[in-house]
């Protein structure tokens, strides 16, 4: 009887050890592991929003741009853009158009908008209009519109330069225009007197 009580009072202990080895479960760990499971799930489809916003802000860029609008009076959208980097010189003056911009017109035609620079390279005064270069397409001379575009050049004292913008309206369309020419009067020493000869300056079409 006793080695019963013995074997059985033995056996209980050997369970209550076992049972004593096992860590109890903390609830609060499964509940920061359950929150940083949700944590890297939100952030993977915040990172998939982002992506589509981007995506999405990259087509509408791209739709900007076809249709694109000019911003010059009487002009709708642009047809072409381009730099010509064509420049001349007469008298210790260069003439140069940088960049171009055909658009339609909104009374038919186009609208082109050229930057346009002069610039004195001597010391020596000079008379120098570039915006008053008349344009000629397909022989048919047009003069820039005077209350849209700048005043570029005028009295170059010394070494100086002015860019601008001159803009003119023509009865072209603007996919019919292949090459544009610009022809300015010689420039004029601080007497009004001619020095030089007239400039003439061609641009192909891109």
């Amino acid at each position: 009887m006793k080695r019963a009580l013995f074997t059985f009072g033995f056996v209980s202990l050997i369970v209550l050890s076992a049972c004593g080895g096992e860590e109890p479960t903390d609830p609060e760990n499964d509940v920061n592991e359950n929150n940083d499971i949700d944590a890297d799930t939100d952030q993977k489809e915040d990172t998939n929003d982002s992506d589509e916003i981007d995506e999405k802000s990259s087509e509408k860029d791209r739709e900007t741009d076809e249709n694109a609008t000019s911003d010059i009076y009487g002009a709708g959208n642009i047809i072409n853009e381009f730099k010509a980097d064509s420049v001349k010189s007469s008298a210790n003056v260069e003439f140069s158009i940088n960049d171009m911009t055909i658009s339609e017109s909104d009374e038919g035609g186009a609208t082109i908008a050229a930057q346009m620079s002069a610039e004195n390279t001597t010391a020596e005064n000079r008379m120098f209009y570039a915006n008053h270069a008349s344009l000629e397409i397909d022989g048919e001379l047009y003069e820039s519109d005077p209350l849209v575009s700048d005043s570029i050049g005028g009295e170059l004292t010394g070494e100086s330069k002015e860019t601008g913008e001159a803009v003119y309206y023509v009865d072209v369309e603007p996919e019919d225009i292949k090459q544009l020419t610009f022809i300015s009067d010689a420039p004029t020493d601080s007497n009004g007197d001619t020095i030089g000869d007239d400039i003439e300056l061609s641009v192909n079409v891109e």
